[in-house]
Order: structure tokens, then C-alpha cells, then sequence
């Protein structure tokens, strides 16, 4: 099955221009956390329609109280096999119900119906899958979620960041009235994947109407050679760059570090020091995600022994405190920051 149109234009390119950029903020920082909700599967293996496992969801809880103590309530994106699983949807349910969490959709479209394309990497991108079944893939995970909770989700985030050419009038039509897809700083073309390396961190919106919102996963490169980033990068990963080993130059002499505000792969320096960078640039807005499965020992390749996980969670822990006592940040959800940026708009908030 061909993918077109392709990815590797990205189409948050054509619309984060000025035309589509939201109302400055004013206040204090605000922080919102994303979880990325799904099975556990083997990350150096081939995408694979059985792995389908949600085991590791018993331990969504460590995520969940270390929200709590800071009064954040994280947005949990979920995925069908976890849409599905009884167990996680109960408890899931329970923290939405008392306004602890917020539940969007998180499509891996090789284990959602209907599966009618190929499974590999290119098909992993959901904006690479032919827009009427992209549709029918987000229309199940959609109707599944809203089955489990009673409640249809306005909030999105694409499978592997793979937002697509037709994703926008797809989500539109759903219903969904935000998208968290965007991840700045990251160049995923390598395999078929969208490029988001120059994408600003700021939210913005995604169509001429102004109903559907993006709000980016926070990242981006930090350092005296940060506006030369990506450009930076490309000489970094030559041929020559690579056998001089430029990229470990930068990063030791703080020349240059591309960093996700993630506990997965980012340290608590570095995550600090993207913070306090972008909040230098103006920025309001931070989005901590991480996977799910990255709660238990063993299921990705970020948590691989109880050690791994003890400094996972304190990272969480740590950085929560940091941002709301140091930064006197806000804890904020996707839902309450697009009603605070339509008010500031002159509309109306819904």
C-alpha cells in the first residue's frame, strides 16, 4: 500500500504561520503531562498485530500519584488494546470521573481495526495510511474509548507523532478539538516518519475555524548554536561530522543538545535546562510526556532494571516539584488551556 501523500513534508509546516498562532499568555508557566497509553511490544522488533499485551497498565498508578501530589491531573492517551482492556478502562475511568485525568486517543493503527494495510514501519505512521482508513482506524479507537467511559475524547495524539496530509479533516469530523502530536526538535523522515525539528513550541491552531488545537510535546535544541539547530544537526551526522564525533563536541561544550522534556532519554539537568531555555524565548506552555509501559521493569527500553525505574520516577517527581514550586508554574490540562486561549480570542471557550 503506498503512502501518499507522504510525510516527510510535514503538514504542521503549512499551518503554524502567523495566521494560525494563538494569543500570547500571559501568568505563569504552565505544565501539562501526556502518557502515552498502550501495550507493550518489543521496540527493536517488527511490528507485530499480536503484541498486544497491556500487562504493564497495573502500574499506571506510580505515574497517577506522582500527578497527584502536585494537583496535575495527566492526560492518558490511549491506544485500542488498551481501550480494551477492561481493568485499565475501570481504573482509567475512576480518575476521570473525579477530574484526576483526562482521556484522549493515541492511534496505533497496525493493532486497531479494520487492518487492511500492509504491517511495517512506513504503515506505523498513522498520517501515512490512506486518509479514508486512517479515518475508519480513528473512528473504532474513538467509539471504543467512548464504549469504556461514556465519553467520546476531544483530545488526540498520533501513533509514532505521525500526523498526516488528512488528519486534520479526519479529526475535525470526529469531534476531536485538540492534537498533541507534534513533537519539535525531531526529524522522524529516516524511515518514513514526519520532520518536526523546526516546529515552534508554542501551541497553535490547525484550521482556518479555529476549532482544532495543537499543542506540541515539549522539545527543541538548547545551547549557543540553538537557532542553527537542525542545520547544526545535519553537519553533526555528515560523514565528517561523525568521524570528528561533532555532535559530542556540542553537547560537552553545551554548543548544541536536542532534548524532549520526557524522562525517556532526558536526564533532570537536562530537562532543566530546556525549561529555563524556552522560558527565556517567551514560551508558556510545557508538555511532559512518556510511555506508559516505561512504569514497569523491563517493557521499554528506558526502564530496564528496578534501579531504572526508581531514577524514572524520581526524575517525574522531581521535575513536578521544580516546575510548580521553583518555576511557580500552573498545572494545566489540554482541554482548560484551549478554553483559556478561545477566550482570549473573543469566542467562546467550547
Amino acid at each position: 500500500m503506498t503512502p501518499y501523500p507522504s510525510l516527510v513534508d510535514d503538514p504542521f509546516a503549512l499551518t503554524r504561520s502567523r495566521d494560525f498562532a494563538t494569543p500570547a499568555l500571559s501568568g505563569p508557566p504552565r505544565l501539562l503531562v501526556v502518557v502515552d497509553t498502550e501495550e507493550t511490544f518489543d521496540w527493536n522488533a517488527p511490528f507485530d498485530r499480536l503484541a498486544i499485551d497491556t500487562g504493564a497498565m497495573a502500574e499506571i498508578g506510580r505515574g497517577q500519584e506522582l500527578c497527584d501530589a502536585v494537583g496535575l491531573a495527566p492526560t492518558y492517551v490511549l491506544d485500542y488494546p488498551v481501550a480494551c482492556d477492561a481493568r485499565a478502562m475501570d481504573e482509567l475511568s475512576g480518575y476521570a470521573r473525579e477530574g484526576r485525568a483526562t482521556i484522549g486517543a493515541h492511534l496505533h493503527g497496525w493493532v486497531c481495526p479494520p487492518y487492511e494495510e500492509e504491517v511495517n514501519t512506513v504503515n506505523s505512521y498513522q498520517g501515512n495510511l490512506p486518509v479514508s482508513l486512517e479515518k475508519q482506524k480513528l473512528q473504532m479507537l474513538r467509539d471504543r474509548i467512548e464504549d469504556a467511559t461514556g465519553t467520546a475524547p476531544d483530545v488526540h495524539k498520533a501513533g509514532r507523532y505521525g500526523f498526516g496530509w488528512g488528519t486534520t479533516k479526519n479529526l475535525k469530523e470526529l469531534g476531536f478539538t485538540i492534537d498533541l502530536s507534534p513533537t519539535p526538535g525531531f526529524d522522524l523522515t529516516g524511515d518514513g516518519g514526519p520532520n518536526h525539528e523546526n516546529l515552534p513550541n508554542s501551541p497553535g491552531w490547525l484550521d482556518e475555524e479555529r476549532q482544532l488545537l495543537a499543542i506540541p510535546g515539549t522539545g527543541g535544541f538548547v545551547g549557543l548554536f540553538r537557532s542553527f539547530g537542525a542545520q547544526a544537526r545535519g553537519v553533526s551526522e555528515s560523514a565528517l561530522g561523525r568521524r570528528f564525533r561533532t555532535g559530542g563536541v556540542f553537547s560537552r561544550l553545551k554548543l548544541l543538545e536536542r532534548i524532549r522534556l520526557s524522562p525517556e532519554g532526558s536526564d533532570l539537568d537536562e530537562m532543566k535546562r530546556l525549561t529555563h531555555s524556552l522560558l527565556n524565548q517567551g514560551e508558556k506552555v510545557f508538555s511532559l510526556t512518556y510511555h506508559s509501559p516505561s512504569l514497569e521493569v523491563g517493557c521499554t527500553p528506558y526502564v530496564r532494571d528496578k534501579q531504572d525505574l526508581k531514577e524514572f520516577l524520581r526524575t517525574i517527581e522531581e521535575y513536578l516539584s521544580f516546575f510548580v514550586n521553583e518555576l511557580e508554574g500552573r498545572p494545566e490540562t489540554p482541554l482548560s488551556l484551549r478554553e483559556e486561549i478561545r477566550v482570549l480570542e473573543g469566542g467562546p471557550a467550547k
